[in-house]
C-alpha cells in the first residue's frame, strides 16, 4: 500500500479550507496520486459498493476509490470536483485520508 506524501495532502486540505476554490494544490495532489499509481482501476465497480458508506467509516483503499471516482467524473463532467468541494465531500475525503495516512505512518516510525 502506498503512503501519500503528507505535505502534498496537507496543502490540498489547506487549499480546500481557504475562502476561494483554487485548484493548484488539488491538482498537485491528484498528479501525485497518478504518479504513484494510487488510482483505483476498478473504481466504478468499487464505488457502487460505497454509496451508503459514511466517509468517517471508510478504509484507506475506499477513500482512494472515492477520490478516483471524483477525479474521473471531473474528466467526464466538468464541475464534479467543484460540486464535491461545495458539498464538503472532497474535504471530508482528504481529511479522512490524512487521518488514515497518519495511522499507517506511525507504526512505520516506531
Amino acid at each position: 500500500m502506498a503512503i501519500i506524501n503528507s505535505k502534498v495532502l496537507k496543502d490540498a486540505i489547506k487549499e480546500l479550507k481557504s475562502e476561494s476554490f483554487e485548484t493548484s494544490k488539488l491538482v498537485n495532489f491528484f498528479d501525485y496520486m497518478d504518479k504513484k499509481n494510487m488510482f483505483d482501476k476498478k473504481y466504478e465497480e468499487n464505488h457502487k459498493k460505497l454509496v451508503d458508506k459514511k466517509i468517517t467509516r471508510m478504509t484507506y483503499k475506499q477513500v482512494l476509490t472515492e477520490l478516483t471516482y471524483l477525479y474521473e467524473e471531473e474528466k467526464k463532467t466538468s464541475g464534479s470536483l467543484y460540486k464535491a468541494y461545495k458539498e464538503g465531500t472532497l474535504l471530508a475525503l482528504l481529511e479522512r485520508l490524512y487521518r488514515l495516512n497518519i495511522v499507517i505512518i506511525i507504526p512505520l516510525v516506531v
